[in-house]
């Protein structure tokens, strides 16, 4: 897996992480059901196994999306995008609901050629 493509798995990492930390003030429980996925995703990631790495925060995003329908005060998960600075809101708490854009984690699989 390339440089660019770690960055990619690190990138979305760290926005579900963001966006569940800030969404645990609103639904704590959304939190605990996602952590573990989550800190497995760290420990692969850490290990350099991007692509496993990825698979686990591809099913915590999925939680996240399950816990959604359930809990409607949730936010959309919106993408992560580089041109957001700290202070600005990028998880999407606390701010207006955007159309669902292309999150990465829904990007093709196959990212070797990348």
């Amino acid at each position: 897996m390339s440089t660019r493509a770690a960055i990619s798995v690190a990138a979305v990492l760290q926005h579900t992480y963001r966006w569940t930390q800030a969404a645990a003030t609103v639904t704590p429980v959304v939190a605990q059901q996602v952590a573990p996925t989550l800190t497995v995703a760290a420990q692969l990631y850490e290990a350099g196994q991007y692509p496993a790495a990825m698979d686990q925060v591809s099913r915590a995003v999925s939680m996240l999306h399950q816990a959604r329908q359930a809990y409607p005060a949730l936010p959309e998960l919106l993408p992560a995008s580089p041109s957001r600075g700290k202070g600005q809101g990028g998880c999407g708490v606390g701010q207006a609901r955007a159309a669902p854009a292309c999150h990465p984690i829904h990007a093709p699989r196959n990212r070797s050629s990348q």
